[in-house]
């Protein structure tokens, strides 16, 4: 399946076309093969699949299905059913990318990444990683200490790349650093960023600190790699499991260089396909050919999207701001929180329908003070509704030095 992927990604943009044209008709029937089909069908957002999903969780049957659960970074977690032959073309079209940089199954990695603080969830994480053939540096555990003894153990584990949000590998790059070491002993092929935008500054501290290039993967939770970054730094769209438009507000493609809010279609898979699902990112679509790389693929450029931000405790310890969207009750549908102290987090909460709103704030006041080890007091606050802000996102925490009203990221 991987070689098939990437031969899609190798065809002309006309066979690309009629391949993209198949699908549809395969995925949503004879209507779909009519030109103009997609862009005339209403575009559809999280919330609206919520209940569909829980239902399906709750009543379907488990074979030939997944259910997974997004980590909640855009302040809405959200549990849905996926068909494992849409989860196998998501993987196919991630190692099709991967390829790309001499990246292959089974390669060793280097990930940079959350661990659930306690429980089941943490001893599957660590199975997965020893299964995997990786070593993960824990977002939620990360210190100046953490970070050379982590480049210790991973220059005796001799991996192929690295995996990770940016803004925590640049924290571990800076925190080696300071301390006269670096990473370019590792002798990485490639770092791939993933789950925020990747900021130009980050860009150049990683590759000055681990000496290999750095791409820019883009995608969801949902729907698997949408874009990835090619060898020239052009990030580049991957029709292979589901295809990205970018469209305005209407829901009409726009023109190369106009931007655009990012919506999904899922190319495989019978269990709840998504439809011209929102993601809430601002991108722009460029030309396709232009890259000297000589892929066939449009250029896709993400102006807006997810960028996470640290905790500040009272030890001095910062917290990767990704540990409450881990560790968030499955009650809560929606949250903002907002640091106003070193000691202080206030958080405002919409509860999942039918969910007790009191049970529902005490359960997240417990479960965030546990995983923030005691340091900081949490205050919930329900309410009916949270806005989301100019860019279609909910930025779910608010840092310290953000102690204004204003929204952004995300």
């Amino acid at each position: 399946m991987i070689r098939t992927a990437s031969g899609i990604l190798n065809r002309d943009p006309a066979a690309l076309a009629d391949y993209l044209t198949a699908r549809l008709r395969a995925q949503f029937g004879p209507e779909a093969g009519r030109p103009g089909w997609l862009t005339g069908q209403p575009m559809v957002v999280r919330t609206a699949l919520m209940d569909l999903h829980r239902v399906e969780i709750a009543t379907g049957s488990r074979r030939g299905r997944e259910v997974r659960r997004t980590s909640g970074s855009t302040g809405t977690p959200f549990r849905f059913v996926k068909s494992t032959e849409m989860t196998a073309w998501m993987d196919a079209a991630m190692w099709a990318g991967y390829a790309w940089h001499g990246i292959r199954p089974g390669d060793r990695q280097l990930r940079f990444w959350g661990l659930p603080p306690q429980g089941v969830g943490r001893a599957r994480k660590r199975l997965i990683d020893w299964v995997s053939d990786r070593i993960r540096y824990d977002a939620f555990s990360q210190s100046a200490m953490a970070a050379k003894r982590f480049l210790g153990r991973a220059e005796r584990f001799h991996p192929r790349y690295a995996y990770g949000y940016p803004t925590l590998m640049a924290a571990f790059a800076a925190d080696c650093t300071a301390q006269g070491v670096d990473g370019t002993s590792l002798g990485l092929k490639v770092v791939i960023s993933t789950g925020e935008v990747l900021q130009p500054a980050q860009g150049e501290l990683l590759k000055g600190f681990f000496g290999c290039p750095i791409v820019n993967e883009y995608g969801c939770t949902e729907s698997g790699v949408l874009a990835f970054g090619c060898e020239h730094g052009t990030s580049h769209l991957i029709p292979v499991a589901a295809l990205a438009e970018v469209v305005d507000s209407e829901g009409r493609g726009t023109a190369a260089g106009e931007a655009g809010e990012v919506v999904v279609t899922d190319l495989y898979g019978r269990t709840l396909p998504l439809l011209r699902y929102r993601l809430h990112d601002r991108a722009t679509l460029g030309p396709t050919g232009s890259c000297r790389c000589g892929r066939a693929m449009p250029e896709l450029s993400v102006a807006v999207g997810r960028q996470d931000g640290f905790i500040r405790t009272p030890s001095g310890r910062e917290v990767y701001d990704a540990i409450l969207a881990y560790s968030v009750p499955d009650r809560v549908q929606r949250f903002r929180a907002r640091q106003t102290a070193l000691d202080r987090i206030e958080v405002s909460l919409v509860p999942r329908p039918g969910a007790d709103p009191l049970a529902t704030a005490r359960d997240t006041v417990a479960a965030w003070e546990a995983a923030l080890r005691g340091e900081i007091r949490v205050e919930a606050t329900v309410v009916p509704d949270l806005p989301f802000d100019a860019s279609g996102k909910l930025r779910y925490f608010l840092p310290l030095q953000d102690r204004g009203d204003r929204t952004g990221g995300g």
